[in-house]
């Protein structure tokens, strides 16, 4: 049996892509999250490069370098002076407020999509003939001898 949707709901169609978009959106703030950890680990560990004065790699930064090798970036100087590197918690936040924006703006996007998007649809179904679905019931199906 086929059957033709001739109109969305926009209300309808707008819910469920915000939901969708806010479910995408906490996936991505999850992930720029956690990358926005990572990369405040690694800035933090290159600004405390030029404090190194020994051969030996201090445990607390694995990826230092000596600053006494030339042309190291141990010889670069101290980057925790600037305010993004050392000890500024400002990747931290980024992505504390990732987690909490991001679902917050796609879902928001989501939902204006999906208006728009069940509006278009009405529009332009009447006059291309809209999408055709072919349903079967279940319990017929499974009656019917292959």
């Amino acid at each position: 049996m086929a059957i033709v949707i001739s109109k969305i709901v926009a209300t309808s169609a707008g819910k469920m892509m915000a939901i969708a978009g806010a479910i995408v959106g906490l996936l991505y703030g999850l992930a720029l999250a956690a990358f926005s950890f990572i990369f405040q680990g690694l800035l933090g560990s290159i600004g405390n490069l030029s404090s190194i004065s020994s051969g030996a790699v201090s445990p607390a930064s694995p990826f230092a370098v000596p600053a006494s090798i030339p042309g190291s970036l141990g010889s670069l100087g101290s980057f925790s002076n600037l305010p993004i590197f050392g000890s500024s918690p400002i990747f931290g936040l980024l992505g504390i407020a990732a987690i909490v924006a991001l679902p917050i703006l796609f879902a928001i996007l989501g939902f204006l999509a999906g208006v728009f998007g069940a509006l278009a649809y009405n529009f332009l179904a009447p006059k291309v003939g809209g999408i055709e679905v072919e349903l079967t019931d279940k319990g017929a199906a499974q009656k019917e001898p292959k």
